[in-house]
């Protein structure tokens, strides 16, 4: 099976650094301490309790969820309504939908075939056996529950564990090790440098 394509908007559409609107200052370093390279083509980020864009309510209103990226608009909005208590779990939720950014335009067609097949092995694996539920996530290749749903969920979910948890031993050692190496490919395509740490910014640094 060919994975998902996408063909990006052309560049000229894009108009520079990547929009922010926050009531919250904190939540700004989260775009401000995220190295430019990966935020490219993104066109927003909404934070606010009571954003404009209609296409946010109509999301909020049938769904639960933390986090959201629409790929034409290229915009992420994350709310901050409650349902999110801790700086740590927007960190965690800002990495899987900037990794759903990364999917549509920082990854080759040739990229997104091979994530696709290392996922479909590991839902393969995963519903040939007689799962045990103390068992490790990892031996099938998949960080959380979620990341079984689709092949766009567990690329955004391998993405963000990769960069927060920054300590992936177990999980490359296991059927993740096709992610894991897919991964440092792209940020070493993006960045020029696959450590987790390089994908972000220091703070200092940030701050003119």
């Amino acid at each position: 099976m060919m994975g998902i394509t996408f063909i990006p908007f052309l560049s000229f559409l894009d108009g520079g650094s990547v929009s922010v609107n926050s009531e919250y200052m904190v939540l700004d370093q989260l775009v401000l301490t995220t190295r430019p390279e990966l935020t490219k083509h993104l066109r927003a980020v909404d934070f606010t309790t009571h954003p404009i864009n209609p296409e946010y309510y109509a999301w909020r209103a049938k769904s639960e969820a933390v986090g959201l990226y629409t790929p034409l608009t290229r915009t992420i909005f994350i709310p901050v309504d409650g349902r999110i208590e801790t700086y740590s779990d927007f960190d965690i939720i800002w990495w899987h939908e900037l990794g759903h950014h990364v999917w549509y335009y920082h990854m080759s067609a040739e990229q997104r075939d091979r994530f696709t097949k290392s996922h479909e092995e590991s839902i393969a694996a995963y519903y040939s056996t007689s799962f045990n539920v103390t068992e490790s996530q990892f031996k099938y290749g998949f960080v959380s529950d979620y990341a079984h749903t689709s092949i766009s969920e567990d690329f955004a979910e391998s993405f963000s564990y990769y960069i927060v948890a920054n300590n992936n031993a177990e999980w490359a050692l296991e059927e993740g090790y096709s992610r894991a190496e897919l991964i440092k490919e792209i940020l070493q395509d993006t960045i020029g440098c696959s450590d987790p740490e390089c994908a972000r910014i220091p703070m200092s640094a940030s701050v003119e």
